[in-house]
């Protein structure tokens, strides 16, 4: 009985086994013929889609597999259902992505650059750019656009430190890089140490290391901005009456029909006003009303099953 029963669980094993095991297929698209293409059955048919993605361009999206049981290979098929088996002929219809051409203009780093043109860029008025310090790229380009923005500049130029020292150490440290910038040139980029390694004391997100000691992360520039906008709306406070503000001086101009968005620089400039109607569903005797409310983003899910 005990052999028996090892026969038999040896017997389930090797079943699993050799349902795991991957088959080649050969798979014919327009004029070519890919042959010993790796099927994996156990994965999902988008990781095949991902593999003749990679070899023919044609992304997934694009891709009708046919020359399986039912016609084509359907969203969510399994392979075990479409009956594919080892060396089957495959074909794949759609149309490869254009490959990216080369620019008309062959790029020329500073380094590269003669005296002559050196001392040219230097003299232009073209502000530098900003040194990468660790893959701080996402930081970065939302500080290159968030500093293009007048009222932004102007409104760090008039502010007056209220709040905590942490609070005050950041938008200090982003008005001395702005001020750096806007005295730089083209023929030189500024490094920003001191507001990066403040950044990351206020948010620890963005310091979080890679695995191994291999630096920093890599992060997300919409939530970098986003981060940044909210510290905006927190340390920037807007007075349009007599109550103490943020900002010496004239406060920036309000939109006359804002309601919601009075209050700080983020929402003044970033926000989005809502009018909001709230009804109780469960009795018609409450009166429905409305409000304003401030958001900073829309968001906007968008799946595979989105028109």
């Amino acid at each position: 009985r005990c052999s028996t029963a090892r026969r038999a669980r040896t017997q389930v094993l090797a079943g699993v086994h050799r349902h795991a095991m991957p088959i080649t297929v050969t798979v014919k698209w327009g004029k070519q013929k890919l042959e010993n293409i790796e099927l994996d059955t156990s994965e999902p048919v988008e990781v095949f889609k991902a593999q003749l993605y990679a070899l023919t361009s044609v992304p997934p999206e694009r891709q009708k597999i046919m020359g399986v049981k039912g016609g084509f290979v359907k969203e969510g098929a399994k392979w075990d259902d479409l009956g594919v088996k080892q060396s089957q002929m495959l074909m794949l219809m759609g149309s490869a992505e254009a490959v990216p051409e080369a620019p008309a203009e062959k790029t020329v780093f500073v380094e590269d650059m003669p005296a002559a043109d050196l001392a040219a860029l230097s003299a232009s008025r073209n502000p530098g750019g900003l040194t990468n310090l660790g893959n701080t790229c996402y930081l970065n380009s939302t500080l290159q656009v968030m500093i293009k923005i007048p009222e932004v500049s102007l409104a760090l130029q008039k502010y007056v430190g209220a709040g905590g020292e942490s609070d005050k150490a950041l938008l200090f440290a982003l008005r001395e890089l702005v001020a750096e910038l806007g005295q730089s040139s083209a023929a030189q980029e500024v490094r920003p140490f001191k507001f990066v390694s403040i950044f990351r004391q206020n948010f620890p997100m963005f310091a979080q290391q890679a695995e191994g000691g291999r630096g920093f992360m890599q992060q997300d520039a919409e939530e970098c901005w986003s981060t940044i906008v909210t510290a905006l709306a927190q340390r920037l406070k807007i007075s349009p009456g007599p109550e103490p503000s943020d900002l010496t001086g004239a406060t920036p101009a309000l939109l006359p029909r804002m309601q919601a968005l009075r209050h700080n620089l983020g929402d003044a400039l970033f926000g989005l006003e809502m009018r909001v109607k709230y009804k109780c569903l469960e009795s018609e005797a409450e009166p429905a009303y409305e409000t304003r409310e401030a958001v900073r983003k829309i968001s906007c899910h968008i799946i595979d099953k989105t028109a």
